[in-house]
Formats: C-alpha cells, sequence, structure tokens
C-alpha cells in the first residue's frame, strides 16, 4: 500500500504520491488526488482519494481493516476460478 511501511506507528510520515486530474466541466483546471495502491493476494485496488482528504495512519488503518479481507477474499476467488476454467 502507498503510504506508511507500517500501521503500527502514529507518528510516521506519510509519503503519498499525487494525481493530477483534469476537471471535465472546465478547461484547464486539474483536480488533485491522493493516489492510493492496496495490495493483497495478487490482486491490486487502485483509490484516488481528493486532496481535502486528511492522510493520517488511522485513515490507513481503517482502509485496511475494511479492504484488507474483502480484497483477500476477492483474489482467492479470482484464482480459484481461473483454476477451475
Amino acid at each position: 500500500m502507498t503510504g506508511p511501511q507500517t500501521l503500527k506507528d502514529v507518528d510516521v510520515s506519510l509519503a503519498v504520491p499525487k494525481v493530477f486530474v483534469p476537471h471535465k466541466d472546465t478547461k484547464g483546471v486539474v483536480k488533485e488526488f491522493h493516489l492510493i495502491v492496496y495490495h493483497a493476494l495478487g490482486a491490486t485496488l487502485v483509490l484516488l482519494l481528493p486532496l481535502e482528504i486528511e492522510l493520517a495512519v488511522e485513515l490507513f488503518r481503517r482502509l485496511d481493516a475494511h479492504l484488507g479481507p474483502r480484497l483477500t477474499h476477492m483474489s482467492a476467488d479470482l484464482v480459484s476460478s481461473l483454476i477451475d476454467s
């Protein structure tokens, strides 16, 4: 996952890349997003979070708790379906 190296340390610096996406309604205006990449068992999920969202270790902990089991289960299902076919 982009972001902290560990979810245990509260005082960790968060080096998360930014992505600049053109705004569809206004020419020449771009919107900035945090690029978060989450990886589990061969499956990768890419998230774009608005720059207005403050990135803190607690946010990454919540994302890990919510996404980890789901992405792991989905990845296992995909691998199983590939093996069966």
